[in-house]
């Protein structure tokens, strides 16, 4: 069985900032943080070793990253 855990970070306004996703040992898999203006970093992450697999920038001011990360 697959087990994984995603958090949440909203801030005052209710829009998501952050998602952190580990896997079931809780060493983190990803993480996508996302600015006021709309623009993201995905990072990917191996979960054994910790080290950076690939990270991403996205710029996006009509927010869509972001309700989609909601859902």
């Amino acid at each position: 069985m697959l087990t994984q855990t995603i958090v949440d970070t909203v801030n005052t306004l209710e829009s998501l900032t952050r998602r952190v996703i580990s896997e079931g040992q809780g060493r983190r898999t990803s993480e996508v943080d996302i600015a006021a203006n709309g623009s993201s970093v995905t990072t990917a992450s191996d979960a054994a070793s910790g080290k950076t697999l690939s990270m991403s920038r996205a710029n996006d001011p009509l927010n869509a990253r972001r309700r989609q990360l909601a859902t």
